[in-house]
């Protein structure tokens, strides 16, 4: 029975790479992941099926409060989306081995019981290098390499280095050693995590397995590699009493902007565009990075000729050369971009940076992946109104635009433009503010025309979840939360407002119940 710890940066398109290379050589017949246990196998089943398009993320949320969740988000070139890809490709079993999400979520909410096994006293941590090596564990590798932070170390040094599986026992090693000079570095709830990782490791032994591949972050290998030097009895006590919730789980889209670390997201990576250019074209990224970059700039009609895509190029191999970098980085290719196919200019890379360093990519959910019947009833009359191609899709939109007319607008005359008003009204009732309706220009001849904004978020797909709870259609959702909103509202204003609301989103039923309501507390209204 072999084990073998492959320890990756989540969202690491060299670790991909080499994770899908080192199976194909080695042949594992189990594959565990860094991701919650309680993590349905059918959901990971779906993995590189047509349902599925990264990015996506499978939400696990509190069964009873929808608010409390966490988001596993996958790309294209994360390791663990390859690895299962891998095993679901030729039917080899794939284990989920974090601590499940039913203690995470509650963990949240509540501290842990107090158990003498989490921290020894001679381990607390009174370090401040400890300290910052919790928060960040790579921060004094990359310091002492001469780099800002760990991200650019990382991405430096493994994911644009040449695909050698060595690398894998390279970063085990480095670990290692930095856990054993640093123990106070490893809190509780690492080593929580840890002892249940352990735990479905040993279940896949117990299971005869004999090639067990271990796919998580770098920082838990050395924790793993050597199963046998933990005490069962121990990781078991470590693993006793912890709160619980109620937890379900549901596949939900994603975005690039999501990925990316400064959309606050732990794990994300500053360049998720370029990273799916140097996964899918390992020998060619920087020259298609630069191809798109000029054809970017063309399409907004500005100067970006051949032969400045060919001087940002050399330019960036030789700054890259000049840092002792294997290959350019999404730091040398902008700065080679801004000199000389952007002028200078920063607003051009500003441009460059939205649309090819962090991008606009969106992923999907197949509608047989609709988690409630709500969403089912989404899609439907998504269809029906003609409004798929805006729902999913990134940055402002104005519905309807033309050339002619570049804010569009519905015509409430036609009976296609009433039924996509009423949709975005509903949805709007249910707390979902897709569209925005803007103001006229003052030169409209009547008041037949509504002209929205569109600007989709990946957070509606979980708030047609939560909202699923008011009923199975939008318009039973919207009315029967609209009745809630009135019985709960304490300010005329804003029932006057619902009652607005309900007649523009079409739903007659409910309006003259709204307007009893109305009329009682006029009624008892001492304020004049």
């Amino acid at each position: 029975m072999l084990i073998r710890i492959f320890g990756i940066r989540h969202h690491g398109p060299g670790s991909a790479r080499r994770v899908r290379a080192a199976f194909a050589e080695w042949q594992p017949d189990c594959v565990l992941v860094e991701i919650p246990a309680d993590a349905k196998p059918g959901m990971l089943k779906h993995i590189g099926t047509p349902q599925l398009r990264p990015p996506v993320a499978l939400v696990q949320y509190d069964a009873k409060d929808i608010r409390q969740a966490q988001f596993l988000p996958f790309a294209e070139f994360s390791p663990e989306w390859q690895a299962i890809h891998w095993a679901n490709q030729r039917q080899i079993p794939v284990l989920a081995m974090d601590l499940p999400a039913t203690h995470q979520l509650a963990e949240a909410d509540e501290p842990a019981p107090p158990t003498p096994l989490l921290v020894p006293e001679a381990e607390q941590p009174t370090d401040p290098l400890a300290e910052r090596l919790r928060r960040d564990p790579l921060s004094l590798v990359a310091e002492l390499a001469g780099y800002p932070d760990s991200e650019a170390w990382w991405d430096a040094t493994l994911e644009r280095a040449p695909d050698e599986s060595e690398l894998f026992a390279a970063v085990n090693e480095l670990i290692t050693q930095l856990r054993r000079d640093y123990p106070q570095a490893v809190d509780a709830t690492t080593r929580r995590r840890e002892a249940h990782m352990r735990q479905v490791l040993r279940k896949a032994v117990r299971a005869g397995h004999e090639r067990i591949a271990v796919v998580c972050g770098a920082w838990h290998g050395p924790a793993l590699a050597e199963v046998a030097a933990y005490p069962v009895g121990a990781d078991r006590g470590l693993l006793k009493g912890l709160p619980k919730r109620k937890v379900d789980q549901a596949w939900v889209p994603w975005s690039y902007g999501q990925i990316a670390r400064e959309a606050g997201y732990g794990a994300g990576v500053v360049s998720p565009a370029w990273y799916e250019i140097l996964f899918s074209h390992p020998d060619s990224a920087i020259a298609r990075w630069m191809v798109r970059t000029a054809r970017l700039l063309r399409a907004e009609q500005l100067d970006a000729s051949p032969a400045q895509a060919r001087d940002a190029l050399d330019l960036a191999r030789n700054l890259a050369a000049l840092r002792g970098h294997h290959v350019p980085g999404i730091s040398e290719l902008s700065e080679a971009a801004l000199t000389t196919l952007a002028g200078g200019r920063r607003e051009r890379l500003d441009l460059i940076r939205e649309k090819l360093v962090l991008g606009t990519t969106v992923g999907w959910v197949g509608e047989e992946m609709a988690a409630v019947p709500l969403q089912r009833d989404l899609y439907a009359t998504l269809r029906q109104t003609r409004m798929s191609k805006y729902w999913e899709t990134t940055g402002e939109q104005w519905l309807k635009a033309t050339k002619s007319d570049p804010r569009g607008g519905l015509d409430l005359r036609k009976d296609s433009d009433r039924a996509k008003s009423a949709l975005l009204h509903r949805l709007r009732l249910l707390d979902i503010p897709w569209g925005q309706v803007q103001e006229g220009t003052g030169r409209e001849l009547g008041s037949f025309k509504e002209v929205w904004l569109l600007r989709w978020q990946p957070a509606f797909a979980l708030r047609i979840i939560e909202a699923a709870r008011w009923g199975n259609t939008l318009e039973t959702a919207a009315t029967t939360y609209s009745r809630h909103r009135a019985a709960e509202s304490k300010e005329l204003p804003a029932l006057t407002e619902l009652i607005r609301d309900c007649l523009r989103a079409e739903l007659s039923a409910v309006v003259p119940e709204l307007i009893r309501q109305l009329t009682h507390r006029v009624a008892l209204s001492e304020d004049i």
